[in-house]
């Protein structure tokens, strides 16, 4: 765990054999959460969420899972980037294998498609 000068706490999760494993939180210096994600062996997997400073939803998407593959803790699939209220979708980026695989598409957006 770690602390911001104030003394509110900056990050916390925890270490394995010098790496980052099992769910971490990091947060404002105001105490709101600034992003929870999980880790093994050092990467990234499964959801991601980060947040605006007034606590509403800023980023999500997923990391693939950790199977000893070259795509191990890549982005993957659609990650959303999302305005201030945490609900209106402002950005869609869509990755395959942590690459784009698409230009981003910015609202509004064509839900027929």
């Amino acid at each position: 765990m770690s602390y911001y000068a104030n003394g509110n706490v900056q990050r916390e999760g925890s270490y394995r054999s010098g790496q980052k494993d099992g769910f971490w939180v990091q947060y404002w210096p105001n105490g709101g959460k600034k992003s929870e994600a999980t880790f093994v062996n050092g990467k990234y997997t499964g959801l991601y969420t980060s947040y605006h400073e007034n606590g509403k939803r800023r980023t999500q998407g997923l990391y693939n899972e950790i199977k000893g593959v070259s795509a191990d803790g890549t982005k993957e699939g659609v990650w959303n980037d999302y305005e201030e209220d945490g609900e209106t979708i402002r950005r869609k980026i869509t990755y395959s294998r942590g690459s784009r695989t698409k230009p981003d598409e910015m609202a509004p957006f064509d839900e027929t498609k």
